[in-house]
């Protein structure tokens, strides 16, 4: 999965961080990681986008695990504006990306759990 933190305002829109899935992390941590600090004080909120390609190239699920979402939660809570991902619906093939609050993932009845992480911590090994 590659995760993006971007902001987008009046003067256009610009990258600020992106992360891959390693062997310590998940995408969505090594791209908080990897935040230049300046932009922790700053007001403005940032986005993050998250897709994820399968083996054979096509866009594939990449909503963000329950790990990733209290992540997130504990580390840009206020930082964070929209987060969009990939969703692929099985039964047509059709690809879409969904835009959503940091809060609708802590609210989802549904929440996706990491196969490869069953924790409810986003650190450690996958």
């Amino acid at each position: 999965m590659w995760p993006l933190f971007f902001e987008a305002n009046l003067g256009g829109v610009f990258k600020v961080a992106t992360g891959m899935n390693n062997w310590s992390d998940h995408a969505e941590e090594d791209a908080v990681k990897k935040l230049k600090s300046s932009l922790w004080n700053r007001t403005d909120k940032l986005n993050l986008i998250v897709w994820r390609l399968s083996h054979d190239g096509q866009v594939s699920n990449s909503k963000p695990c329950w790990s990733c979402v209290t992540f997130l939660l504990r580390t840009m809570y206020n930082k964070i504006h929209w987060i969009w991902f990939s969703e692929r619906d099985e039964s047509t093939g059709a690809c879409s990306f969904r835009r959503v609050k940091l809060s609708w993932l802590i609210q989802d009845q549904h929440p996706h759990l990491s196969h490869r992480r069953k924790s409810t911590t986003c650190s450690g090994s996958h």
